[in-house]
């Protein structure tokens, strides 16, 4: 039981380390929803980061400036990061500002409110209930957005192609809905706090939720490599080659008519 207290903060952390680790190694083999997927990874990684530290020491927010303020940032920029790499598989038309602006701000709103706290003593309670307002909101509308991105893309697969087979999106539509229960468990987490949970061995829990449906997040995405881009592209060069043959056939005909 001691050892399940002292893995289980961790967890989380060492999971996304590990990915982060490999998509960083394999970069250059990686299409844009991939990359993605490994900012959304290495982002995690500091806000379970920062949970590991919490649970595992006596943590005072004064004496982890820079990780408390890496920790506002990171818990309102992970499921946009997820979003983008979602919109990446089914979209290939690139965000534009406004989009930007609107997934990354309230993280931005948080880190500035967080330096004010613990530069000049602002109270932590608008940061808090700044991040425990909008979390819920993102998780659950990043997942919610997701599944029905993914359920259109799949079918749009399912009507272009004959054989589906490793274009099918069904094994990260599972993926979502894991990840569904996770956001709804996060949004659980953020009511409670983390206080409710220090020193306790329920928190073994939510890590290893946590750990396994990050890793099989990123063990299908980093294998899954189709998307609407690949898509696009494919479908195109199929009509141009389908223009290509119906004009040497007329030519073909022409030439025949001459002859005859």
């Amino acid at each position: 039981m001691a050892i399940l207290e002292n893995i289980s903060p961790i967890l989380p952390f060492m999971v996304c380390l590990f990915w982060t680790i490999h998509a960083g190694i394999s970069y250059k083999e990686l299409n844009k929803a991939q990359r993605y997927l490994g900012l959304f990874l290495s982002v995690s990684m500091l806000l379970f980061l920062y949970h590991a530290v919490y649970y595992t020491t006596s943590f005072v927010a004064s004496d982890h400036k820079v990780l408390t303020v890496l920790y506002s940032w990171s818990t309102l920029s992970t499921y946009p990061l997820y979003y983008l790499y979602i919109k990446a598989i089914t979209d290939y038309h690139n965000p534009d500002k406004y989009e930007i602006a609107l997934l990354f701000t309230p993280g931005l709103i948080a880190m500035a409110s967080s330096i004010l706290t613990l530069k000049f003593g602002f109270a932590q309670q608008f940061t808090d209930t700044f991040i425990s307002i909008v979390r819920p909101i993102q998780t659950v509308s990043v997942c919610v957005i997701s599944l029905i991105k993914l359920t259109a893309f799949d079918r749009s697969v399912y009507d272009s192609y004959s054989e589906v087979e490793g274009k099918t999106a069904k094994p990260i539509i599972i993926l979502v809905v894991l990840q569904f229960t996770a956001a709804l468990c996060t949004v659980v987490l953020t009511i409670l706090g983390p206080r409710f949970f220090s020193g306790k061995t329920i928190l073994a829990v939510p890590s290893v939720l946590f750990a396994s449906v990050i890793y099989a997040i990123a063990y299908v995405g980093f294998r899954y490599r189709f998307g609407a881009y690949q898509m696009e592209t494919e479908l195109k060069e199929d009509i141009l080659s389908d223009d290509k043959q119906k004009e040497d056939s007329t030519l073909f005909n022409i030439i025949q008519e001459k002859m005859q």
